[in-house]
């Protein structure tokens, strides 16, 4: 009985740890174009004033540049 006992309270103990535990957010790398300059941006941020979001849900740097890369690859939005 006692390691029924000691059982059932591992899991809870385990379960609750697991109910707890931060969960990692994705990255969510946005490209941005500057409205007032035409340059192309990468970041994770939000959009600052005079920027306007042309992709955005990219799970890295990485495919944010081959994206940009391959729709605007002059970095430039005007």
């Amino acid at each position: 009985m006692k390691k029924i006992a000691a059982v059932m309270c591992s899991i809870t103990l385990l379960l609750s740890l697991v109910l707890v535990a931060p969960i990692p957010a994705q990255d969510n790398w946005r490209v941005l174009c500057d409205t007032r300059t035409g340059e192309i941006t990468l970041t994770r941020d939000l959009p600052p004033p005079n920027h306007i979001v042309l992709q955005q849900f990219f799970s890295g740097e990485p495919a944010a540049r081959a994206w940009v890369n391959a729709n605007y690859p002059n970095w430039r939005c005007k």
